[in-house]
């Protein structure tokens, strides 16, 4: 139930990120890397739509048939996110759907299981606490992204005595 809960919590949290931003910088790419905010709510788009859901399901439904295989990196090059606004609500429009559908799961279901290539033996359980650690996951991305862009705000003054992100210059 918990973790049901923060899936249904993030897609407020999500809006309230995105919203703090202006939207001219909302697909600005650092020079450093990584994906502009744009960018993260469309993957996260993408990820709802495509992945934990729907293998959650499948694993379900039939634990020896296959996932339909993902390329997260490609989905995200090819979309248009510059509606950041339209993203955000198809996410949330998709996270509710996602959170219906789970409220209806009995929680033995859970202890179902596969063997995933990779990650071994995984139950649903286990994918539903991966999808629940992605969400956080892309949080500290898009907490990243903010801080990012209070450096290149505050330029030329140094964000130095807020403290440095982790493995980023101390200077700004």
């Amino acid at each position: 139930e918990r973790l049901i809960n923060r899936l249904e919590a993030f897609g407020d949290v999500l809006q309230s990120v995105v919203a703090m931003i202006d939207p001219k910088d909302r697909t600005w790419q650092d020079p450093n890397g990584g994906w502009s905010i744009a960018k993260i709510v469309g993957h996260l788009l993408c990820e709802e739509r495509n992945d934990f859901r729907a293998r959650l399901k499948t694993l379900l439904e039939d634990p020896s048939s296959a996932w339909a295989p993902l390329n997260p990196e490609a989905d995200v090059d090819s979309g248009d996110w510059s509606n950041v606004d339209d993203t955000v609500a198809a996410f949330a429009a998709e996270r509710a759907h996602s959170i219906v559908w789970l409220r209806t799961l009995d929680p033995t279901s859970l202890n179902v299981t596969k063997t995933h290539p990779v990650f071994g033996s995984m139950s649903a359980g286990d994918l539903l606490g991966a999808w629940v650690a992605h969400d956080a996951l892309h949080l500290r991305q898009c907490a990243k992204r903010l801080h990012a862009l209070a450096c290149r705000d505050a330029l030329p003054h140094d964000t130095g005595y807020a403290g440095a992100w982790p493995g980023s210059p101390t200077k700004s």
